[in-house]
């Protein structure tokens, strides 16, 4: 008779053993005028996954990029390390597409970014030390982190923008942004390509990805 069994977020829960790692380059203190938070993304919704217990992982705990877009949903992710059991990584990636996350903010402005994080198994998944290798990707590009540098906007005005960044391989600018998706302000847009302009940027090299040029799809919500 299969078997089935849960792999708490941090994979059912277990979400104080996950520890979410800031944007690349951290973000910049908040503005003594701007009544918005700074933070971090953070975790809020963790669908639990079920499995089928013919798989073998060979591993205790998973590293996972997640590329969070501005509102908070899961843009991409990727495996800094997997479970040593192929079918297992894909059924884990897919799940971890419908997580949730409050997105980073700074500035009164929440934007997109990359954040990594280690997930363990749990304790009653079985774990066969002896197996293939440990399963990551590959043949991916990494995603991108960043630090903005927002100023004070109207609080009247609020909108998201998405921006085209032109990187090249070393995450640096290498042409002008463009607005992909207005805002629907003038206002909101001229600032959102001033951001695009002045942010760093970088490639997040933790996965097994190669850094390769790329047009950035930057997110930025105008709270």
């Amino acid at each position: 008779m299969k078997r089935t069994r849960q792999i708490a977020a941090c994979l059912a829960i277990g979400l104080a053993a996950c520890t979410l790692g800031a944007p690349l380059h951290g973000m910049p203190a908040a503005a003594a005028t701007v009544k918005c938070a700074t933070h971090a993304a953070r975790i809020v919704n963790h669908p639990p996954t079920t499995l089928s217990a013919t798989m073998n992982p060979t591993e205790t705990e998973i590293g996972v990029e997640f590329d969070v877009g501005s509102d908070g949903r899961v843009r991409g992710v990727h495996l800094v390390h997997g479970s040593g059991d192929a079918a297992l990584d894909a059924v884990l990636k897919t799940s971890f597409q419908s997580w949730t996350f409050t997105p980073a903010t700074s500035g009164c402005v929440a934007f997109s970014t990359v954040y990594t994080t280690v997930i363990p198994l749990r304790d009653d998944v079985p774990v066969h030390p002896i197996g293939p290798p440990i399963s990551r990707d590959g043949g991916c590009v990494p995603f991108v982190g960043l630090f903005i540098m927002p100023v004070p906007h109207d609080p009247a005005k609020h909108g998201t923008a998405v921006v085209n960044v032109p990187l090249d391989a070393a995450g640096a600018l290498a042409g002008t942004p463009t607005i992909a998706t207005s805002s629907g302000s003038a206002t909101l847009d001229t600032e959102a390509l001033r951001l695009a302009r002045t942010a760093q940027y970088g490639f997040n090299t933790a996965s097994n990805c190669t850094p390769a040029a790329l047009t950035y799809s930057l997110e930025l919500t105008f709270l």
